[in-house]
């Protein structure tokens, strides 16, 4: 997501691998401000999906 010229990244893990590869690509090649991580090992997406998405800048 991008808001004002920040960057966020966001990551949904479903289960089974919990490989984050593409997830640190990413933050190499565009350095964004926060990296969430919704899913088993991270924010629940029940929790996520109730956020406001500018409250994550």
């Amino acid at each position: 997501m991008e808001s004002s010229g920040q960057l966020i990244g966001i990551e949904v893990k479903s289960g089974g691998k919990q490989d984050s590869s593409g997830m640190a690509a990413f933050q190499k090649q565009f350095n964004p401000k926060r990296i969430l991580l919704v899913g088993d090992t991270g924010l629940p997406w029940q929790e996520f999906l109730t956020l406001d998405p500018f409250t994550l800048f």
